[in-house]
């Protein structure tokens, strides 16, 4: 996910015809010898609390945000919870693929004292230990990585057995995962700009 800040120009306000419709500085009216209206326009912001927010907003690192918000233990612990409902209530894998397509269905044993729902009721979950230990990693500029520990107690690895995809995010995920980070990102940038 992607975050920016849009720089506007103070030179896009010059003309009538760029002038914004309401709420805008039309500069060209400003009658200031030896300056131009563009260097105006900023000396006129520049020792007030706007210009002091633009100049906060000129030094926003968009990647920075990502690290922190995502660093988070609350953003951490919901990527989690995700990727494991996707398991226990969807039955399926980060590309939306059921479980029990890729592995083949539980047994009649496994259905009954697992307490399934059904044989393609395929969550990977038994005594929780799986599931528990999924946890965000290596977060960086643009990305983080979602790991578990994959080793059963009799030696099975299950991301051999039902794939590595298993670890991730479904798009339908990613879209929680979005609403959720907007108002992190607000937050830190309200900060950021001492709002």
């Amino acid at each position: 996910m992607a975050f920016g800040v849009k720089t506007i120009e103070a030179k896009a306000w010059q003309t009538p015809t760029n002038a914004p419709e309401s709420g805008g500085i039309n500069t060209n009216n400003i009658q200031a010898p030896c300056i131009s209206k563009g260097l105006f326009f900023m000396s006129f912001f520049k020792n007030n609390p706007l210009g002091k927010m633009i100049e906060k907003a000129k030094k926003l690192d968009e990647a920075a945000v990502w690290i922190k918000v995502v660093s988070l233990k609350t953003t951490q612990e919901f990527i989690v919870k995700l990727n494991t409902t996707q398991l226990k209530d969807g039955f399926m894998n980060s590309k939306g693929q059921l479980l029990s397509e890729i592995g083949g269905n539980y047994s009649p044993f496994t259905v009954i004292e697992g307490n399934k729902k059904g044989p393609a009721s395929v969550d990977l979950f038994d005594k929780g230990r799986f599931h528990g230990s999924f946890r965000v990693e290596n977060v960086r500029k643009t990305s983080f990585e979602l790991n578990s520990d994959p080793l059963t107690d009799d030696g099975t690895n299950l991301l051999d057995e039902w794939g590595e995809d298993v670890e991730g995010l479904t798009f339908e995920s990613i879209d929680k995962l979005v609403f959720f980070l907007i108002p992190l990102y607000q937050n830190h940038v309200k900060k950021e700009l001492g709002l």
